[in-house]
């Protein structure tokens, strides 16, 4: 049975209607096509020398977008539940953030210690590591401690950088310490920068720099793009990617 051209126009109206008012709301994360770029770009960084193949790129790429759909518990209703520690959310303090990182490196290290590689696993690993960066006050609380110093800015560091080397950053880690959090998720104040708050609102509250449309949308991506060139160095056992997050979150990755 054919539909009427009104009818199906009404449809396609709804449904885009429905989707812009759900999908901000629902996807605590860059957007998917955010992660997909940022991924790819943070693979842009990798040398084509290094050994890591064709198949390797498309499945790190696609783990870290599918994360939205198979641990963002949006899609399809009823599905998988929500899991924040894949988002960063909801890690008010210091130590919790520190605790998710932990939680992740405990992830890399039964993901490198598989028999067969796994590179779709650990492109969620990558979700996470880039979902830090827009769901925490991280990149705000480095431009306040460089401004408050009359320095000028330049790029973010990674925080493992900065946890690895703090003489490098002398009076970061305090900050960092005492002010770290992440947004709370779903909201619990719309009105509070604790939460994570709309993604395409530009003049909402929230701490989130999901689309280009928030504050320092563009520090983020680029702080992320740099963490997950990190951490694919990490997938390949690049020995100084190792001792970097072994000294930042103080684990053993690999048996001694």
């Amino acid at each position: 049975m054919k539909t009427a051209p009104g009818t199906a126009a009404r449809c396609f109206a709804i449904t885009i209607l429905v989707l812009a008012i759900l999908l901000p709301q629902r996807l605590s994360a860059f957007l998917m096509g955010g992660h997909k770029s940022i991924t790819t770009r943070a693979l842009e960084r990798i040398p084509r020398t290094a050994r890591l193949a064709d198949w390797e790129r498309r499945s790190l790429i696609e783990g870290s977008v599918d994360t939205d759909l198979s641990e963002g518990g949006w899609w399809p209703p009823g599905g998988a539940p929500y899991e924040p520690r894949f988002h960063f959310d909801s890690k008010l303090d210091y130590p919790a953030v520190r605790r998710n990182f932990q939680d992740l490196m405990r992830l890399v290290r039964e993901n490198l210690a598989k028999v067969e590689k796994d590179p779709h696993e650990f492109g969620k690993i990558l979700h996470a590591v880039e979902d830090f960066y827009s769901h925490s006050n991280y990149v705000t609380l480095y431009r306040q401690f460089r401004t408050d110093r009359n320095l000028m800015v330049g790029d973010i560091p990674i925080i493992e950088d900065v946890l690895s080397s703090p003489d490098q950053y002398p009076g970061f880690q305090v900050v960092l310490e005492a002010s770290l959090r992440t947004g709370w998720y779903p909201d619990h104040n719309p009105t509070s920068d604790t939460d994570h708050g709309s993604t395409v609102n530009p003049y909402g509250q929230g701490i989130n720099k999901d689309t280009f449309l928030r504050h320092f949308n563009k520090d983020a991506r680029v702080t992320a793009e740099a963490a997950a060139a990190r951490y694919v160095k990490l997938y390949l056992k690049d020995p100084g990617a190792v001792q970097r997050c072994a000294d930042a979150w103080q684990v053993r990755l690999f048996p001694q």
